[in-house]
């Protein structure tokens, strides 16, 4: 339900299951580098998460599908990143 109340809004959503950071490394990808290549994508209308979990959502298709591929680029291979308001983990 949440993907279609965001879409009838205009708004893109992608999430990221990406694990508790266990180290530098992983700390920075999640802290530092999506909240960075979310906002290089832009626009971003918000952007929430847990420890173990990222949420974007843009207020454009285009901007979700170019972070999403980005991001699928470089990120580890065991992220799980798809276009919704929750993370899916398997």
């Amino acid at each position: 339900m949440a993907e279609a109340e965001l879409a009838a809004h205009g708004l893109h959503p992608v999430s990221i299951a990406h694990g508790d950071a266990q180290d530098a490394q992983a700390a920075h990808l999640i802290y530092e580098w999506v909240p960075q290549l979310a906002e290089e994508t832009g626009p971003v209308h918000a952007r929430v998460g847990g420890n173990d979990y990222t949420t974007v959502v843009f207020a454009t298709a285009e901007a979700a599908a170019t972070f999403t591929a980005a991001a699928r680029a470089a990120a580890p291979t065991w992220w799980k990143i798809t276009p919704t308001a929750q993370p899916v983990w398997r």
